[in-house]
């Protein structure tokens, strides 16, 4: 190579998904045959122009963790490990007899005299000492040198060699190491090399330096980032640098260093460069590895003929009359010289089979072979494999159809001996279902028969075909069925027809991984092409067909051949032809071509290359109906010159994209466009199907026919100008009006804003300073809003409610309850004054009367509902306490009642019969009654009056009306003295001028008269004191007795069975107290009444004193 690199050259990455072995790549190295062989953590790959091969510790190796690797002139790889050295080659490698004292191998070099010299450093193993030996002939000696950590080694022209360390650089004269000048100052040594005119450059973590005399001195002119690189140096003797993080190719001039190329070469850590035979440079670091050279065109492969196919492995296949080949572009394999066809859909396994038998090899090379007479068939007429690994194989037997399938665990066995079908059109296997279409008469239906395990089921396909048979595209997803008529797709029951392609006449298709293609003729009438079948739906690619090839579909004149890319969806390749009769090909998944003829295979590696593109017009200018006529310019970085190597698609103002066409001379109609400035874009690609990112564009005029010369020009112009001024006057005083209104809108708008926000703020203080729960919620209970009253009543901090579902604070019954409220409030039915009774959190049950409406739209909450709750709980217990009160008022009523009733008859009623019974005695016997008698009958009337009196005193004593609380409490106690033998007394300290208002006297004294009947009754005292008080704004009542005392626990009877109770609710309902103490020395009632007083009466009706005297 002359004056450094040759442009234009092309740049390519080589990745694991490119079938790239290892990670972290650390060294590579040619072999004679100009194979690349590669070292990295993860062993030794080997790449041979198409495949990729690794080797590691199964193959010899000492260790996977490979640092250095050089090949010989004999053949023989040598490879430097972490744990020692091994030499070998494709057949397998050796470990070296005599291994070196250190065994981190770090570098290995060939010295003039055909020596082996190999660096060691303890980058690995620190505990580790490195150093220097050199394999001479069959023997291996250590080398003693003044620094244990050797990165390299340089052989001067002058004898001398310099050793790289990681102390600097040592030169050895005579057996004596130097350090040379001022090498240890300059940082960590990185990489050294010695120039063709004898400078030698150190590169460090620091820079790039220059020997000059004794000393280094810098040499980064023309680097942006100089530290931490390695050199290049080429056949030539021309130096070379990758700026790591820059990807630019820097050469060295002798004093500075100059951009020479570009590339994309971005790894983190640049390892290693090495210049291939074919004169192009190749880059390693870390996962990456890295191609830059001349592009390559069409590769013959002379020995190898055949239809080409790929298998799921990425493998390649050749068959022909010899047999079915496999390998790599210069070492063909004869896998099986009896078959001649190649089916593989399952990852990992490749079917060969011919009539005579069936061959399965696994991703491991593992054959199983199987002949005709093992599946039960005379010969082999059909085979398919499905995905899942089953497969399903059709051979005639005597005069009969007979269908075996396979599957790993039962092998072959037959599934019909006998298919009742007059001949096989195509199998198919999916899954574990087996598919047969029978041979069908031209433009008829045909059968189908499908086996699901062992049982079958037969349909009919539609007429599908014309000249050709039924073939299957597709057993899976949905099946497809083809013929030179159409294609029908079957829906799990029954077959139909596809009506969406866009032609019917059918000469070939394909079944990709992902689609299926079906080529179109023009037989019939359609448009021909090839169209696309995928999950979502059928996309129409149109061109002219001139025949079909196979496996894949192709179409070709003499120079050019159409080829489905079936790694990029639905993009058809135009590719100009190494042969003029090809006879197969396909793009491999890496993008390669391939293309087989009668005797030869040529391949085309793929290049990822983006051309440029540039427009030339004759003018710019264009009258409307003419043609705008344009040169396209299209540069790649190789072959530029070579116009079958690009095509043009254009398009204007964005519109659709024309088809792909070779012509650089482009010709564009304008009699369908409007007058005025378009936008012409015009874009290229290269044969491999690569655009340019950016397609060149050219703005053109497109003008009328001149209109000054026509006879209604002027006048068009003078009222066009009549109405523009008009309009502009308008539109002038329109929008002063406009911007009026707008002022005035803008005032409204923003007054309203502002109600709006002092609206907002006062419903916000109204909801955090009512007493009334308020809580915002949403479809599930979640609460999205609660004022401090709604925490108060849950007894718990705001923060603690909100977000959380109201539902899970009470008990599940009333969380029920909530939830369907809130759904008939969303649901459109407002709740009003709704009774909840939940239990709270801290155990407390409360009544509520919630109400809930749904949240304007206006608000933004939709779905959401406001919640309203005021508690009632002492309500409701005082309406609870009322009903109770009402029935023991009734129960009361009628208990007095009835004691009256009996009181009337036993006693009145008694005596007044004993009366009449006596008058009537009397006046029968016709004589006055004797005055004794009278005197009696006068007795008993007392007697009456007494009675009468007494029930009415104790149904309403007259004196606690006429004569107030204290008249009234005494007359009960004199009247308690005449019947108790005890001693009863009454202490009055109230007001005699004063009244009270009724209730309250009239529930001091039936507090009174209830104790006193208690202690004449149950408690034998023998003294009974009767005590009535005011103290500040109360009345204050207390009955004592010395009685024996009663059981306390009577007090929480219920209200119909005791007294006490009684007396009690009396002074409760009044808002005042009573207190019992009982104990077995006595008994004291005291009850506090709130102290109304009313005017006295001064004057009482003296008729009613002398009846409460008397």
């Amino acid at each position: 190579m002359q004056n450094g690199i040759e442009h234009p050259w092309r740049y390519t990455d080589f990745t694991e998904e490119a079938g790239l072995t290892g990670a972290f790549i650390l060294d590579l190295t040619f072999d004679a045959a100009g194979n690349l062989w590669v070292a990295s953590a993860d062993g030794v790959a080997r790449f041979d122009g198409v495949l990729w091969s690794r080797f590691g510790t199964e193959h010899g190796l000492p260790s996977e963790f490979v640092r250095s690797i050089w090949a010989d002139s004999q053949g023989r790889v040598w490879v430097g490990t972490d744990r020692g050295i091994a030499i070998g080659n494709v057949d397998g490698f050796r470990q070296m007899a005599v291994q070196p004292a250190a065994s981190n191998i770090r570098r290995i070099r060939a010295a003039p005299n055909g020596d082996i010299w190999i660096c060691a450093d303890s980058w690995l193993n620190p505990q580790q000492a490195g150093g220097l030996a050199i394999a001479a002939t069959d023997s291996l000696y250590n080398v003693a040198v003044p620094d244990d950590y050797v990165s390299d080694v340089e052989f001067m022209p002058d004898g001398r060699t310099a050793l790289l360390t990681a102390g600097g650089v040592y030169l050895r004269m005579a057996e004596d190491w130097e350090l040379l000048g001022n090498s240890d100052e300059l940082g960590y040594p990185r990489d050294f090399v010695m120039t063709a005119s004898g400078d030698l450059l150190l590169a460090t973590d620091q820079g790039v330096f220059r020997l000059e005399g004794r000393r280094f001195i810098d040499a980064s002119e023309g680097l942006w980032r100089p530290g931490f690189t390695s050199f290049l140096r080429l056949s030539d003797g021309s130096i070379y640098m990758v700026e790591r993080g820059v990807g630019a190719l820097k050469r060295w001039t002798g004093t500075r260093w100059v951009a020479d190329g570009s590339m994309e070469f971005e790894s983190t850590i640049f390892e290693s460069a090495k210049e291939a035979p074919d004169g192009s440079v190749w880059f390693a670091g870390m996962s990456q590895l890295g191609r830059f050279g001349p592009a390559v065109d069409w590769i013959e492969h002379p020995t190898m003929t055949g239809a080409p196919f790929e298998d799921t492995a990425g493998r390649l296949w050749f068959s022909d009359q010899r047999g079915t080949w496999t390998g790599t572009h210069d070492d063909w394999t004869l896998a099986d010289p009896d078959s001649h066809r190649v089916v593989s859909r399952q990852p990992g396994v490749t079917w060969l089979w011919s009539e005579a038998h069936i061959h399965r090899y696994d991703a491991e090379g593992r054959l199983l072979a199987f002949d005709a007479r093992e599946l039960g068939v005379d010969r082999i007429e059909h085979f398919d494999a499905a995905r899942s690994g089953y497969a399903t194989a059709v051979g005639p037997i005597g005069d009969t159809w007979a269908l075996a399938r396979w599957d790993m665990d039962q092998g072959w066995r037959t599934l019909s001996s006998d298919l009742g079908l007059p001949g096989i059109a195509d199998v198919a296997a999916a899954g574990n279902s087996s598919w047969v279409a029978g041979i069908t008469p031209p433009a008829e239906s045909g059968t189908v028969l499908q086996f699901d395990g062992n049982q079958a089921s037969e349909s009919v396909a539609p007429a599908v075909t014309s000249l050709t048979q039924l073939t299957f595209l597709e057993a899976e997803n949905p099946p497809l069925l083809a013929g030179d008529f159409g294609v029908a797709r079957f829906d799990g029951t029954q077959w139909n027809r596809l009506e969406d392609l866009p032609a019917r006449s059918i000469v070939g298709w394909h079944r990709g991984r992902n689609h299926t293609w079906i080529a179109h003729g023009s037989a019939y009438g359609g448009e021909s092409g090839i169209t696309m079948i995928g999950s979502d739906g059928a996309t129409m690619h149109p061109m002219a067909p001139v025949r079909l090839l196979h496996p894949y579909v192709m179409y070709g004149d003499e120079t050019e051949v159409a080829i489905v890319d079936t790694t990029a969806r639905g993009v058809v390749m135009l590719v100009d032809s190494p042969v003029t009769n090809p006879t197969g090909g396909l793009q491999d998944r890496n993008g390669d071509y391939w293309i087989s003829a009668p005797g030869t295979v040529f391949h085309l590696p793929f290049d990822p290359t983006e051309p440029e593109t540039w427009l030339e017009v004759q003018s710019n200018r264009v009258a409307l109906g003419q043609d705008l006529v344009a040169t396209v310019f299209s540069r790649l970085p190789w072959r530029s010159a070579d116009e079958k190597h690009r095509q043009f698609s254009w398009r204007i103002d964005g519109g659709p994209w024309s088809l792909y066409e070779w012509s650089p001379s482009l010709r564009i109609p304008t009699e369908n466009l409007d007058t005025g400035v378009h936008l012409l874009e015009v874009r290229s690609r290269s044969r491999f199907g690569v655009e340019d990112p950016s397609p060149a564009r050219l703005g053109f005029n497109v003008v009328p026919i001149p209109l000054q010369a026509r006879p209604w020009f002027w006048p068009i112009v003078v009222l066009t100008f009549l109405v523009v001024l008009g309009t502009s006057i308008f539109a002038l005083r329109s929008r002063r009006q406009i911007r009026r209104l707008n002022t005035a809108l803008e005032d409204r708008v923003r007054k309203r804003t502002l109600a709006l926000e002092e609206t907002r703020t006062r419903l916000a203080a109204i909801v955090l300073a009512s007493p009334a729960p308020i809580m915002v919620l949403d479809a599930d209970t979640t609460v999205e809003v609660c004022n401090p009253a709604g925490a108060d009543l849950m007894g718990l901090p705001t923060d603690a409610i909100i977000g959380r579902r109201l539902a899970d604070f009470v008990d599940p019954n009333s969380g029920d309850r909530l939830q369907e409220m809130v759904d008939d409030v969303l649901g459109g039915r407002p709740i009003r004054d709704k009774l909840l009774s939940p239990k709270l959190p801290d155990g407390r049950e409360v009544h509520i009367a919630a109400s809930a409406v749904t949240l304007s739209p206006a608000l933004e909450d939709i779905g959401k509902a406001l919640w309203i709750g005021i508690e009632i709980t002492d309500r409701v217990r005082a309406q609870e306490q009322l009903q109770r009160v009402s029935l023991e008022l009734q129960r009361v009523q009628e208990l007095e009642r009835r004691r009256l009733a009996q009181d009337l008859h036993d006693d009145v009623g008694g005596s007044l019969t004993t009366l009449k019974m006596a008058f009537l005695t009397d006046l029968h016997a016709g004589r006055p009654p004797e005055k004794e008698t009278l005197q009696e009958r006068v007795n008993m009337v007392q007697e009456l009056m007494n009675t009468i009196r007494t029930v009415s005193l104790m149904l309403r004593p007259a004196t606690l009306d006429d004569f107030g609380l204290s008249a009234a409490v005494s007359t009960l106690v004199n009247r308690m003295a005449d019947v108790y033998p005890g001693r009863v007394e009454f202490t009055d300290e109230l007001d005699p001028g004063r009244r009270l208002q009724d209730d309250v006297q009239t529930a001091a004294y039936r507090i009174a008269q209830e104790c006193l009947t208690n202690a004449v009754r149950h408690s034998g005292a023998g003294r009974i004191h009767v005590k009535l008080w005011k103290e500040p704004g109360l009345l204050k009542v207390r009955v004592e007795d010395t009685g024996a005392g009663f059981d306390a626990s009577i007090l929480d009877a219920p209200l119909d069975s005791s007294g006490l109770a009684g007396m009690r609710r009396r002074a409760e309902v009044l808002g005042g107290r009573l207190s019992i103490h009982s104990t077995p020395d006595g008994t004291r009632v005291e009850a506090e009444l709130p102290l109304i007083h009313v005017d006295a009466d001064p004057d009482p009706d003296p008729d009613q004193k002398v009846l409460i005297e008397q």
